[in-house]
């Protein structure tokens, strides 16, 4: 895993479970659901979905899109896996 992968999803998963936490914590505080943790994993996934979307839109030169493909073989715990789909450059 390369160092800001490894550095990004030990971010991700240190808030995940810090928010965890707080859902705890609230829940216990109130007697409400807040629900942070069930949404933080949906969040990020839509954000990085975007940025991959909008780079590929940026790379189409002429309608095709440039030869640019970055190989991703580590995965994330707890982060969902995208649904762009793969890239076909």
């Amino acid at each position: 895993m390369d160092t800001v992968w490894e550095s990004f999803c030990d971010s991700y998963n240190g808030m995940y479970n810090l928010m965890k936490t707080f859902d705890t914590w609230y829940l216990g505080l109130t007697d409400t659901n807040s629900h942070l943790a069930d949404e933080w994993p949906f969040y990020i996934r839509s954000e990085l979905d975007m940025v991959v979307k909008q780079t590929r839109a940026d790379l189409k030169i002429g309608g095709e899109i440039q030869k640019a493909k970055l190989e991703r073989t580590d995965k994330c715990q707890n982060l969902p896996a995208s649904n762009v789909g793969a890239f076909t450059g």
